[in-house]
């Protein structure tokens, strides 16, 4: 499924549902903002009108006070703007990153399995990046110009002949729609640069993550060439990405100068001919120079979104895999826990696979100990992966005391299964937290108590801080 153009933009607009009352009154500053912004050159025209024909000073005084009023109420209602909407730019950014995290929790190891170590990562850092920049930059760079093109069409429509609001108009379209095509065109080489950039840092964390195994087996020059191919590609598609953007960023510019540049000399014209003051030339010369800046900025913000969309891209993916390990709508209590497992006519294989248990009957009853023994492959882990729940079975049952393990709720099963891994596993924390990874609420003496049995506490309590010493 095709989920560019559409995944993220409805993830991403959902979580606006917390924040509409800030949402609204930044729009309603915003538009407050821009009427006053396009209103105050109408005020510097009567000033230069003003002198130039030597009205009384007082008239002048009345008109001087009322443009930097209006100045004023301008830049207040900015700051306000953006001081409402700052929470939302970094409440929606937490919000969706804290919710693809907990989604990628919630998948199963078969989707975690398949991924890159460190792909997921780098996607979650993008597209929150890129969320707070179209949260930003939308109130601060694209409504702010969109709503002054309006006002300025209107006031041009209403104060001069209709060639200026025309040429406006045409400029802008011209414009938006180069950008729009042009951009369009070099977003191919932006997805695919994404594409192996999460490729290389899945290379590098895997190298460094086993970096024993990597020096074991003299494998340094091969993950070198790996990294080094991977990168070479990314190279070249991204300088082919930054060559277009120089070419189209010239091409807008030839198409706003010619524009813009038409209005003024059209203006200058009239002004000569008698038919327009140096208040009306002044007025057109600051709207161009209002607009010009702010519909630059507006090509570059529409490239940037479309980039920020395709690192949105990744996340929205993640967003997009289905849980298929549900937890049960109902689950079941297991009141007084006695241990006996049943695997009922139980058969699994992994996707891709032939299958690696096929019609298993087994009852291990309370208090008995079993040992699964066979060669690699013949599926001793995969039996314990099926108790845990990390995957499902494909036919059959596994019940526990009678209860079938789809019933019972995560920390139903966790509470009733202990695992020692082959392979152990640290997090980048406390030596004391590591412990208690299991049970979060574990208290000091439990910790010590557990690492006494495993014959720890003495190499522990040698280090300078203790079970306070940072591992991982």
């Amino acid at each position: 499924m095709d989920t560019t153009k559409t995944l993220p933009l409805r993830y991403f607009l959902r979580y606006f549902k917390k924040y509409s009352l800030g949402v609204a009154a930044a729009f309603v500053f915003l538009i407050l903002a821009k009427v006053g912004a396009t209103l105050e050159p109408l005020y510097l025209k009567r000033i230069i009108d003003a002198l130039t024909s030597r009205s009384a000073a007082e008239a002048l005084q009345q008109i001087l006070i009322l443009y930097f009023g209006i100045k004023l109420l301008s830049i207040f209602f900015e700051f306000l703007r953006d001081y409402i909407f700052s929470p939302v730019v970094m409440g929606v950014s937490r919000d969706i990153e804290v919710s693809v995290f907990d989604h990628l929790l919630k998948l199963p190891v078969s989707y975690h399995a398949d991924q890159k170590s460190g792909a997921a990562a780098r996607a979650i850092a993008r597209g929150s990046r890129a969320i707070t920049f179209v949260l930003d930059f939308s109130v601060s760079q694209i409504l702010p110009p969109v709503f002054e093109l309006a006002f300025v069409t209107f006031l041009l429509l209403r104060l001069y002949s209709w060639e200026f609001a025309t040429i406006t108009l045409g400029t802008v379209i011209l414009y938006g729609w180069f950008t729009i095509w042009s951009t369009d065109k070099r977003q191919k080489y932006r997805i695919e640069g994404n594409v192996k950039d999460d490729q290389s840092s899945g290379i590098l964390v895997d190298a460094v993550t086993n970096m024993d195994t990597v020096k074991y087996f003299n494998s340094e020059r091969k993950q070198f060439s790996l990294f080094t191919k991977i990168k070479d590609e990314w190279f070249h598609l991204m300088v082919r990405n930054n060559r277009l953007f120089s070419l189209i960023y010239g091409v807008q510019g030839l198409i706003l100068t010619s524009g813009l540049g038409w209005i003024l000399i059209l203006a200058v014209q009239r002004v000569t001919s008698g038919t327009m003051t140096v208040g009306d030339l002044v007025l057109v010369t600051v709207y161009i120079a209002r607009l010009s800046g702010p519909i630059t900025t507006l090509g570059f913000v529409y490239g940037q979104f479309k980039n920020s969309f395709a690192d949105l891209d990744a996340m929205g993916q993640i967003l997009s895999q289905e849980v298929t390990i549900p937890e049960p709508a109902h689950p079941k209590a297991l009141k007084d826990p006695q241990g006996t497992i049943q695997f009922d006519n139980v058969s699994f294989g992994y996707i891709g696979r032939e299958a690696v248990i096929n019609n298993l009957n087994l009852e291990v009853k309370s208090g008995q100990k079993v040992a699964f023994v066979g060669s690699s492959g013949a599926g001793k882990s995969t039996i314990a992966k099926l108790l845990f729940r990390l995957y499902d079975v494909k036919e059959g049952a596994i019940v526990i005391d009678g209860v079938d393990l789809r019933d019972l709720s995560s920390e139903t099963r966790r509470k009733v299964f202990g695992i020692v891994p082959q392979e152990p596993a640290l997090f980048n924390d406390t030596i004391a937290n590591n412990i208690k990874f299991g049970k979060p609420e574990a208290t000091h003496e439990e910790v010590v108590a557990a690492a006494k049995a495993a014959q720890i506490h003495t190499f522990i309590e040698s280090l300078p801080e203790g079970y306070n010493t940072l591992v991982g």
